[in-house]
């Protein structure tokens, strides 16, 4: 028969508080593992967006990217000196409507970016298309191979026409709508807007809508 081993108190307390902190220590060890795997996922993800903006050259994350190009390509496009209204078209309710063209819109675009603060874009090759239900405004880098692609839809609010912003592509990420809004609207303000206030500004715009290769505005006929 075996002796019967007594234990005191202290060392019950001691053995306890032994596997306690093993299962603490063990937690800490699972918490950290978890904080760490989330910090190296972000910072995989970052890289991997910066990747395919095009915007630097990274192994492995930049194999398969592809310089960005245009929904498709305007030819006919005038130098902005030789631009104008043309003539308007007379609906039956007495009002009257303009076409701008693509290749109008893409003038007034490439003379925005003409402007210093745009010297990084290479303005000679922007371009203004109709995609559907939107307009593709097409910017692409001067000296990196990557390219602006923003996409905006005309709209009529309160009486005054606007251009909500839809999307940013930088190369080929999509930037998340948190920061379209922000980014999107400089290039925006200088392109469509800037025409559409030097045309019209003297006239009530009832209307717009893209049509093929272009825009059709409707204008009340008498000025304000």
């Amino acid at each position: 028969m075996r002796p019967r081993v007594l234990t005191s108190d202290a060392d019950t307390v001691s053995r306890q508080a032994y596997r306690e902190g093993n299962r603490g220590r063990r937690s800490g060890c699972v918490g950290c593992g978890l904080v760490l795997a989330v910090v190296l996922g972000i910072a995989i993800w970052c890289f991997w967006a910066l990747a395919r903006t095009g915007w630097v050259d990274l192994p492995v994350l930049s194999m398969g990217y592809r310089t960005p190009e245009p929904d498709h390509v305007v030819l006919q496009v005038p130098k902005h000196a030789d631009v104008a209204l043309p003539d308007p078209v007379r609906t039956s309710s007495g009002e009257q409507e303009f076409f701008l063209s693509e290749g109008v819109l893409t003038s007034a675009l490439r003379e925005a970016l003409a402007a210093p603060a745009f010297q990084d874009l290479d303005g000679s090759r922007a371009q203004v298309a109709v995609v559907g239900s939107q307009l593709e405004l097409f910017a692409p880098h001067a000296t990196k191979p990557t390219a602006f692609r923003v996409y905006v839809v005309p709209e009529m609010r309160d009486g005054e026409l606007s251009f909500d912003l839809a999307r940013v592509v930088v190369g080929q990420f999509a930037l998340p709508s948190i920061l379209v809004r922000n980014l999107g609207t400089r290039l925006l303000s200088v392109g469509i807007s800037a025409l559409t206030e030097e045309a019209f500004s003297a006239f009530r715009v009832m209307d717009v809508e893209l049509v093929q290769e272009g825009v059709r505005v409707r204008i009340n006929s008498s000025p304000l």
